[in-house]
């Protein structure tokens, strides 16, 4: 609690170290869903997004490929 000059009083709450973690990640979870919905809204966007994301898939198919070759 804290007292004030004019006698009202304030109960004050301690933020534990893990809840402000994890409050901060749903802040940067939201924050990241809202990019997301943006840049697949737009075309244009959406056009360089999977730009970007295409080699990662060629990656992750030739690491398949050569995986079930042995």
């Amino acid at each position: 609690m804290i007292f004030r000059k004019g006698g009202s009083v304030e109960a004050t709450t301690a933020v534990t170290g893990m809840a402000a973690i994890m409050a901060a990640m749903d802040t940067v979870i939201q924050l990241m869903s809202k990019c997301w919905d943006l840049m697949t809204s737009n075309p244009l966007l959406a056009l360089c997004c999977a730009a970007g994301l295409l080699p990662i898939g060629i990656s992750i198919f030739t690491a398949l490929r050569n995986a079930a070759r042995g």
